[in-house]
């Protein structure tokens, strides 16, 4: 595609797994993606930022507390919503219509050396994309003036919050503790204005408003404990176990409706599975 699914200015190494998959990543159907981000520069400052004609980014990494803390932290946006929509008039001649597509992405890491054996990870990441349809549209008549606008998107993202403790009590064996919770959002919302405003000082103005949102998620929540024991240069034991708390959210339904300077707002929560205590 136009994008990489991860940001580059990060990623410090990628290895795939495709087919028979290592027992540690059980659970995944046919393929798995082990990516790993920077530690961040322990030493000085420095970074980079880009402009291009599809998207901006900017990093940044370096030391927060010398030999001790460090930091990354990355942002990207895609510019195509400035791009296409120009040509797209051009090529429709319609400047009443709208198509959008945008998305974002942060990464930010913090690592914390307590010692050379010991080292607490914290990291987060979160993206969004959004596409949309805008059509809007305004007529004057001899006695009014009357607009009308629809718009249809689709959002959909996922965040990470994640923490990570290395423990190495000697070079043959290391102890990794994983803790994180992950979400995974889709959202559909369409709405309708309508006004009319008349010249006419005897005649009350209209303001029609509705819109309707639909949204679903899935959230994980888990902790994972990982073992390694290095017999020899070409051997190594790993042992552990993982605990993944799946949550379905299947949807969430809200109307919103503004008619004759009514106003109303009707919200429609289905039950998350399994049930929340």
């Amino acid at each position: 595609g136009l994008f990489g699914t991860f940001n580059s200015d990060v990623v410090k190494s990628a290895q795939l797994f495709r087919g028979t998959l290592p027992t540690e990543y059980g659970g995944r159907l046919s393929s798995a993606v082990n990516v790993q981000s920077l530690d961040g520069n322990p030493n000085r400052l420095s970074g980079s930022m880009s402009l291009g004609v599809m998207s901006a980014k900017i990093q940044l990494q370096g030391p927060l507390i010398k030999n001790k803390t460090t930091f990354v932290f990355a942002a990207r946006t895609s510019l195509l919503d400035f791009m296409a929509q120009p040509i797209a008039n051009a090529l429709k001649n319609d400047s009443n219509s709208v198509n959008n597509y945008t998305f974002h992405d942060i990464n930010v890491k913090l690592i914390h050396r307590f010692s050379p054996k010991s080292v607490l990870t914290f990291s987060a990441f979160e993206n969004l994309d959004r596409a949309s349809f805008i059509n809007s549209n305004g007529t004057e008549k001899k006695d009014a003036c009357i607009a009308q606008r629809n718009e249809q998107s689709n959002y959909w993202g996922n965040n990470v919050i994640a923490l990570k403790w290395e423990l190495s009590p000697n070079p043959r064996n290391r102890i990794t503790f994983n803790a994180y919770t992950t979400t995974y959002g889709y959202t559909i919302f369409n709405d309708y204005t309508y006004s009319a405003r008349f010249k006419s000082d005897t005649i009350s103005n209209i303001y029609n408003y509705s819109a309707y949102k639909t949204s679903n998620s899935i959230q994980d929540l888990a902790a994972k404990l990982k073992i390694e024991k290095r017999i020899s240069p070409a051997l190594t034991i790993k042992i552990g176990s993982e605990a993944i708390l799946h949550q379905f959210d299947p949807g969430n339904r809200q109307i919103i409706t503004k008619i004759d300077s009514i106003d109303r707002n009707i919200i429609y929560r289905e039950k998350p599975y399994p049930p929340l205590s």
